[in-house]
Protein backbone atom coordinates (compact mmCIF):
# COMPACT_ATOMS: atom_id res chain seq x y z
CA UNK A 1 0.00 0.00 0.00
CA UNK A 2 2.85 2.43 1.05
CA UNK A 3 4.74 1.87 -2.45
CA UNK A 4 1.91 2.11 -4.37
CA UNK A 5 0.85 5.54 -2.55
CA UNK A 6 4.77 6.39 -3.27
CA UNK A 7 4.17 5.40 -6.98
CA UNK A 8 1.23 7.38 -7.41
CA UNK A 9 2.52 10.26 -6.04
CA UNK A 10 6.04 10.16 -8.18
CA UNK A 11 3.53 10.12 -11.23
CA UNK A 12 1.26 13.22 -10.22
CA UNK A 13 5.16 14.99 -9.76
CA UNK A 14 6.27 14.06 -12.74
CA UNK A 15 2.51 14.87 -14.52
CA UNK A 16 3.09 18.04 -12.72
CA UNK A 17 6.69 18.79 -14.25
CA UNK A 18 5.53 17.72 -17.62
CA UNK A 19 2.54 20.21 -17.73
CA UNK A 20 4.65 23.03 -15.98
CA UNK A 21 7.35 22.61 -18.87
CA UNK A 22 4.61 22.40 -21.63
CA UNK A 23 3.47 25.53 -20.47
CA UNK A 24 6.94 27.14 -19.84
CA UNK A 25 8.01 25.97 -22.88
CA UNK A 26 4.69 27.29 -25.32
CA UNK A 27 5.72 30.74 -23.25
CA UNK A 28 9.01 30.70 -24.73
CA UNK A 29 7.89 29.11 -28.70
CA UNK A 30 5.36 31.96 -28.66
CA UNK A 31 7.52 35.36 -26.97
CA UNK A 32 10.29 34.17 -29.21
CA UNK A 33 12.39 36.70 -31.09
CA UNK A 34 13.99 36.36 -34.41
CA UNK A 35 16.70 38.93 -34.04
CA UNK A 36 17.65 37.77 -30.46
CA UNK A 37 20.50 35.64 -29.44
CA UNK A 38 19.73 31.43 -30.48
CA UNK A 39 21.15 29.00 -31.46
CA UNK A 40 20.47 29.74 -35.33
CA UNK A 41 21.45 33.58 -34.76
CA UNK A 42 24.65 34.87 -33.34
CA UNK A 43 23.82 38.40 -32.35
CA UNK A 44 25.34 40.72 -29.58
CA UNK A 45 22.16 41.87 -27.89
CA UNK A 46 22.74 42.01 -24.43
CA UNK A 47 19.48 44.30 -23.49
CA UNK A 48 17.89 41.25 -22.38
CA UNK A 49 18.33 39.39 -19.13
CA UNK A 50 18.94 35.95 -18.25
CA UNK A 51 15.38 34.04 -18.49
CA UNK A 52 14.60 35.43 -22.01
CA UNK A 53 18.47 34.77 -23.27
CA UNK A 54 17.85 31.16 -22.43
CA UNK A 55 13.91 31.00 -23.74
CA UNK A 56 15.35 32.40 -26.58
CA UNK A 57 18.24 29.67 -27.24
CA UNK A 58 15.49 26.92 -26.11
CA UNK A 59 12.33 28.04 -28.22
CA UNK A 60 15.14 28.80 -31.37
CA UNK A 61 16.15 24.88 -31.00
CA UNK A 62 12.76 23.90 -31.21
CA UNK A 63 12.14 25.78 -34.38
CA UNK A 64 15.23 25.25 -35.92
CA UNK A 65 14.71 21.02 -35.49
CA UNK A 66 10.63 21.04 -35.75
CA UNK A 67 9.36 24.46 -36.01
CA UNK A 68 5.55 24.00 -35.91
CA UNK A 69 5.39 20.73 -35.30
CA UNK A 70 6.16 21.74 -32.03
CA UNK A 71 3.30 22.97 -31.15
CA UNK A 72 1.26 19.43 -31.06
CA UNK A 73 4.37 18.39 -29.19
CA UNK A 74 3.88 20.63 -26.21
CA UNK A 75 0.02 20.53 -26.34
CA UNK A 76 0.51 16.33 -26.39
CA UNK A 77 2.80 16.90 -23.21
CA UNK A 78 0.67 19.07 -21.50
CA UNK A 79 -2.79 16.76 -21.90
CA UNK A 80 -0.39 13.39 -20.55
CA UNK A 81 0.85 15.78 -17.41
CA UNK A 82 -2.94 16.36 -16.61
CA UNK A 83 -3.79 12.67 -17.37
CA UNK A 84 -1.15 11.94 -14.80
CA UNK A 85 -1.79 14.54 -12.25
CA UNK A 86 -5.52 13.62 -12.16
CA UNK A 87 -5.21 9.55 -12.49
CA UNK A 88 -2.18 8.49 -10.78
CA UNK A 89 -0.66 7.36 -14.12
CA UNK A 90 -0.60 7.53 -17.69
CA UNK A 91 -2.71 4.61 -19.51
CA UNK A 92 -0.99 2.23 -22.26
CA UNK A 93 2.13 5.07 -21.78
CA UNK A 94 4.16 2.26 -24.17
CA UNK A 95 1.39 2.46 -26.55
CA UNK A 96 1.11 5.89 -26.33
CA UNK A 97 4.81 6.38 -26.92
CA UNK A 98 4.90 4.34 -30.01
CA UNK A 99 2.01 6.66 -31.83
CA UNK A 100 3.71 9.42 -30.56
CA UNK A 101 7.09 7.83 -32.61
CA UNK A 102 4.59 7.26 -35.40
CA UNK A 103 3.20 10.99 -35.54
CA UNK A 104 7.03 12.19 -35.51
CA UNK A 105 8.19 10.02 -38.61
CA UNK A 106 4.75 10.35 -40.96
CA UNK A 107 3.93 14.21 -40.00
CA UNK A 108 7.03 15.85 -41.38
CA UNK A 109 6.47 13.39 -44.79
CA UNK A 110 3.02 15.11 -45.31
CA UNK A 111 4.47 19.19 -43.94
CA UNK A 112 7.86 19.13 -45.45
CA UNK A 113 8.00 23.21 -45.36
CA UNK A 114 6.83 23.28 -41.44
CA UNK A 115 8.68 20.22 -39.85
CA UNK A 116 12.12 21.93 -39.14
CA UNK A 117 15.29 20.10 -39.71
CA UNK A 118 13.88 16.67 -38.69
CA UNK A 119 11.53 16.96 -41.69
CA UNK A 120 14.14 17.50 -44.27
CA UNK A 121 15.93 14.62 -43.01
CA UNK A 122 12.78 12.28 -43.17
CA UNK A 123 12.05 13.84 -46.23
CA UNK A 124 15.43 13.14 -48.10
CA UNK A 125 15.90 9.24 -46.65
CA UNK A 126 12.87 7.98 -46.98
CA UNK A 127 11.87 9.98 -50.57
CA UNK A 128 15.21 9.05 -51.93
CA UNK A 129 14.09 5.46 -51.77
CA UNK A 130 10.76 5.84 -53.38
CA UNK A 131 9.70 6.97 -57.22
CA UNK A 132 8.74 10.51 -57.86
CA UNK A 133 5.67 9.63 -59.19
CA UNK A 134 4.95 8.43 -55.43
CA UNK A 135 5.72 11.30 -53.69
CA UNK A 136 2.41 12.99 -53.27
CA UNK A 137 0.34 9.51 -52.35
CA UNK A 138 3.25 8.89 -49.11
CA UNK A 139 2.59 12.77 -48.50
CA UNK A 140 -1.27 12.42 -48.14
CA UNK A 141 -0.94 9.20 -46.62
CA UNK A 142 1.54 10.10 -44.09
CA UNK A 143 -1.07 13.18 -42.75
CA UNK A 144 -3.68 10.82 -42.45
CA UNK A 145 -1.44 8.38 -40.75
CA UNK A 146 0.13 11.57 -38.75
CA UNK A 147 -3.35 12.30 -37.73
CA UNK A 148 -5.15 9.16 -36.30
CA UNK A 149 -1.74 8.19 -34.33
CA UNK A 150 -1.15 11.86 -32.94
CA UNK A 151 -5.41 11.13 -31.87
CA UNK A 152 -4.22 7.79 -30.33
CA UNK A 153 -1.29 8.91 -28.86
CA UNK A 154 -3.67 12.10 -27.27
CA UNK A 155 -6.52 9.74 -25.92
CA UNK A 156 -5.58 6.12 -26.02
CA UNK A 157 -6.97 3.30 -28.40
CA UNK A 158 -9.79 2.96 -25.76
CA UNK A 159 -10.80 6.26 -25.59
CA UNK A 160 -10.63 6.23 -29.34
CA UNK A 161 -13.21 3.29 -29.85
CA UNK A 162 -15.34 4.32 -27.09
CA UNK A 163 -15.65 7.76 -29.00
CA UNK A 164 -16.18 6.08 -32.57
CA UNK A 165 -18.59 3.43 -30.84
CA UNK A 166 -20.84 6.50 -28.66
CA UNK A 167 -20.96 8.61 -32.20
CA UNK A 168 -21.96 5.64 -33.80
CA UNK A 169 -25.03 5.02 -30.99
CA UNK A 170 -25.94 8.85 -31.02
CA UNK A 171 -26.73 8.83 -34.78
CA UNK A 172 -28.48 5.50 -34.68
CA UNK A 173 -30.38 6.85 -31.98
CA UNK A 174 -31.08 10.35 -33.83
CA UNK A 175 -32.05 8.29 -36.85
CA UNK A 176 -34.29 5.53 -35.30
CA UNK A 177 -36.45 8.39 -33.79
CA UNK A 178 -36.32 10.38 -37.01
CA UNK A 179 -38.08 7.23 -39.07
CA UNK A 180 -40.69 6.84 -35.98
CA UNK A 181 -41.82 10.11 -36.03
CA UNK A 182 -41.84 10.19 -39.93
CA UNK A 183 -43.73 6.96 -39.23
CA UNK A 184 -46.41 8.32 -36.89
CA UNK A 185 -46.51 11.44 -39.32
CA UNK A 186 -47.49 9.34 -42.15
CA UNK A 187 -50.06 7.60 -40.03
CA UNK A 188 -51.42 10.58 -38.65
CA UNK A 189 -52.40 12.23 -41.99
CA UNK A 190 -53.66 8.67 -43.17
CA UNK A 191 -56.16 8.44 -40.38
CA UNK A 192 -56.87 12.26 -41.00
CA UNK A 193 -57.80 11.56 -44.95
CA UNK A 194 -59.59 8.30 -43.82
CA UNK A 195 -62.10 10.04 -41.17
CA UNK A 196 -62.98 12.99 -43.76
CA UNK A 197 -63.98 9.97 -46.74
CA UNK A 198 -66.36 8.85 -44.04
CA UNK A 199 -67.54 12.43 -43.22
CA UNK A 200 -67.85 13.23 -46.75
CA UNK A 201 -69.31 9.32 -47.21
CA UNK A 202 -72.05 9.84 -44.20
CA UNK A 203 -73.38 14.03 -44.79
CA UNK A 204 -77.05 14.00 -46.00
CA UNK A 205 -77.38 15.70 -49.96
CA UNK A 206 -79.19 19.41 -49.67
CA UNK A 207 -80.86 18.27 -53.22
CA UNK A 208 -84.33 16.90 -51.69
CA UNK A 209 -84.94 19.45 -48.94
CA UNK A 210 -87.76 21.44 -49.21
CA UNK A 211 -87.43 25.08 -49.36
CA UNK A 212 -89.56 28.21 -49.25
CA UNK A 213 -89.21 28.72 -53.39
CA UNK A 214 -88.57 24.99 -54.34
CA UNK A 215 -90.56 21.85 -53.05
CA UNK A 216 -89.31 18.74 -52.25
CA UNK A 217 -87.89 16.96 -54.93
CA UNK A 218 -89.59 13.74 -56.37
CA UNK A 219 -87.77 10.77 -56.63
CA UNK A 220 -87.64 10.04 -60.77
CA UNK A 221 -89.23 6.93 -60.68
CA UNK A 222 -92.20 8.40 -58.92
CA UNK A 223 -92.25 10.90 -61.16
CA UNK A 224 -92.21 9.06 -64.29
CA UNK A 225 -95.56 7.03 -62.37
CA UNK A 226 -97.32 10.07 -62.41
CA UNK A 227 -97.02 11.14 -65.63
CA UNK A 228 -97.96 8.02 -66.67
CA UNK A 229 -100.75 8.30 -64.88
CA UNK A 230 -102.04 11.32 -66.15
CA UNK A 231 -101.61 10.09 -70.17
CA UNK A 232 -103.72 7.40 -68.88
CA UNK A 233 -106.10 9.44 -67.78
CA UNK A 234 -106.35 11.88 -70.27
CA UNK A 235 -107.36 8.75 -72.16
CA UNK A 236 -110.57 8.13 -70.03
CA UNK A 237 -108.85 5.21 -68.33
CA UNK A 238 -110.52 5.14 -64.77
CA UNK A 239 -108.91 5.75 -61.30
CA UNK A 240 -109.45 2.10 -59.87
CA UNK A 241 -107.09 0.85 -62.35
CA UNK A 242 -104.74 3.76 -62.28
CA UNK A 243 -104.43 2.35 -59.03
CA UNK A 244 -102.75 -0.76 -60.06
CA UNK A 245 -99.73 1.10 -61.49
Amino acid sequence: MQKSFSLMLMNRTFGLLLLLMSISLAFALFSHEPGMPSFSNASTETSLHLFQKFGNYISGFMLWVFDLLTIPLLVLLGIWGVWMMILGFLPRWRLKLVFLLVFIIAAPLGVTDASGLWGKIINKEIFSLLSPDWHQWIALASMVVAGISYLLALTGLRSWVWGVVTLARSIKSVYSELVKRRRQHTVAQKEVADEERDVEDHVPTTDNFPTIRRPKKTPPKTKLKEIAKEKLRSLGVKNRYLSLI
